[in-house]
C-alpha cells in the first residue's frame, strides 16, 4: 500500500519531519523536494524504507532496493546519460548535413535503442522495488516521462 497522508494512527497531524507508525518518514512537500534534489546519497534513498520495514518484502525486492540505494548505481546511470548526450550530439550533427534522409546510420540508431533499453530497465527496477512509492520521487516521474516519450 502507498500511504499518502502524514497523520498518525490516532488521526493527529504529525510535525514537518516525523516518523509514522509504519516507519516511513513523513515530511512537507518542500522538504521532500529539497531532499530529492540535494547532493549526496542515492536519489531514491529517502523513499526506500529501512531494512526492518522490508521484512515482508521478497529477497529479490530487497536486493533491488539495496542496489537502488547505492551511489555507484546512480553514478553509472549518470555516465550512461552523459554518453547518451554525446551520441545525441553526434546524431544531430550527422542529420544536420542531410536535408531529406536520415544520415545518422544504423549504428547510431542501435546505440540510441540500447540507451532506451538501459533507461527502461532502470525504471522497471525502481517500479519493482518501490511500487507506487516510486512516484514520490521527482526523478522517477521525469524518467517515466522521458522513457514513454
Amino acid at each position: 500500500s502507498c500511504p499518502i497522508n502524514s497523520t498518525d494512527t490516532d488521526g493527529s497531524a504529525k510535525g514537518a519531519a516525523a516518523q509514522r507508525s509504519d516507519g516511513m518518514i513523513v515530511s512537507s512537500p518542500s522538504e521532500r523536494i529539497a531532499r530529492t534534489f540535494s547532493a549526496g546519497g542515492a536519489r531514491d534513498s529517502h523513499i526506500i524504507p529501512d531494512a526492518a520495514d522490508q521484512v515482508e518484502w521478497s529477497h529479490l525486492r530487497r536486493a533491488v532496493a539495496t542496489l537502488l540505494q547505492q551511489e555507484y548505481f546512480d553514478a553509472t546511470i549518470g555516465v550512461v546519460t552523459f554518453l547518451n548526450i554525446i551520441v545525441m550530439v553526434v546524431d544531430t550533427n550527422a542529420n544536420a548535413e542531410c536535408e531529406t534522409v536520415d544520415c545518422s546510420g544504423p549504428l547510431l540508431s542501435a546505440i540510441g535503442l540500447l540507451f532506451l533499453g538501459v533507461y527502461t530497465c532502470e525504471l522497471a527496477l525502481r517500479l519493482f522495488a518501490l511500487r507506487c512509492q516510486a512516484f514520490r520521487s521527482v526523478w522517477t516521474v521525469i524518467d517515466l516521462t522521458v522513457v514513454i516519450s
